[in-house]
């Protein structure tokens, strides 16, 4: 039995790694992270790079937050709002409901 993994490039089979390469016509462009095709283009690079830009100034303030509740569920000061999580739970619930019966 073979269990296919999308996300494993050890499954693609040899037609689509074909697929999956650049163009000569985007090597001879020197288009990195770009593939152009008649009228159709994608280009990923600005996005990889704005992504990263937010994850990495995202990171500090994350970091200091994180010391900041492990020091407080440390010292037993850290306190779970119930009525919170049962909304967020009942909310996520709910979303989750609307995007599968549509």
């Amino acid at each position: 039995m073979r269990i296919a993994d999308p996300n494993s490039s050890s499954n693609t089979l040899p037609a689509e790694t074909a697929a999956l390469q650049p163009t000569a016509h985007a090597q001879q462009n020197g288009a990195a992270g770009t593939t152009a095709s008649g009228s159709d283009r994608t280009e990923l690079s600005g996005l990889a790079d704005r992504l990263t830009e937010l994850l990495q100034g995202d990171s500090a303030s994350r970091a200091q937050r994180i010391a900041q509740l492990k020091e407080a569920v440390a010292n037993g000061t850290y306190h779970v709002d119930a009525a919170a999580v049962s909304r967020a739970l009942v909310n996520e619930a709910l979303s989750a409901a609307d995007s599968t019966s549509n």
